[in-house]
């Protein structure tokens, strides 16, 4: 008779899996996205070919954002037009959902395809608890994919941070020049290097 033991637990950490994540293209993204597998709704997007959850927005980023959409709206100029909380094509398979961004044309150029960022005069996230990832993951990407303008509305630090005369693509993609404005300054629009109107900060923050 085969003689029982009793297994003792193990200390041991388990092995890294032996897995590897799948990327999807763009493609298979947006597939998946009109096949309706991936809701309109569901809190992901395509960052680095994987599927990433979006952080939850708290009050003070969505009051920001809502003053956002309604200053920027009245300063831009025929020939672009705002999108809110929408995909724009980066390429390296990232699809990010920015807070504001201003696109060439108009709504009617972009009914089979996302704006891409040689579509795009300027791009804008409010963080508060995102802006370690603001500003740096995603300003790198924006910056690698040569966005002109990027703006983070900061709210920890009540002002509005405009970054300019992005590198990439690079190996260390950045931008090579930042601008800070407090809440007693006002902020340049800038689209294709001129000045259409000016923000208050005090009004968005």
């Amino acid at each position: 008779m085969a003689t029982v033991t009793t297994a003792e637990p193990t200390t041991e950490k388990p092995a890294s899996t032996p897995f590897r994540p799948y990327r999807l293209t763009e493609e298979q993204y947006f597939r998946l996205a009109e096949t309706g597998i991936i809701s309109d709704k569901a809190p992901v997007f395509l960052w680095n070919g994987l599927l990433v959850e979006k952080m939850t927005k708290g009050r003070p980023h969505t009051i920001v954002q809502i003053r956002l959409v309604s200053l920027v709206s009245r300063l831009i100029p025929p020939g672009w037009y705002v999108q809110q909380d929408q995909p724009i094509s980066l390429g390296e398979g990232r699809v990010p959902e920015p807070d504001l961004s201003i696109v060439r044309g108009i709504l009617e150029n972009y009914l089979t395809q996302m704006p891409r960022a040689s579509d795009l005069g300027l791009v804008i996230e409010v963080a508060d608890s995102s802006l370690g990832d603001d500003s740096k993951a995603v300003m790198a990407a924006y910056a690698l994919a040569a966005i002109p303008i990027y703006w983070i509305v900061n709210i920890p630090r009540n002002r509005i941070d405009i970054y300019s005369r992005p590198t990439g693509p690079s190996e260390t993609p950045t931008y090579g020049e930042c601008q800070n404005y407090s809440r007693s300054e006002t902020a340049p629009l800038i689209l294709d290097g001129r000045e259409v109107g000016r923000i208050a900060v005090s009004d968005v923050l």
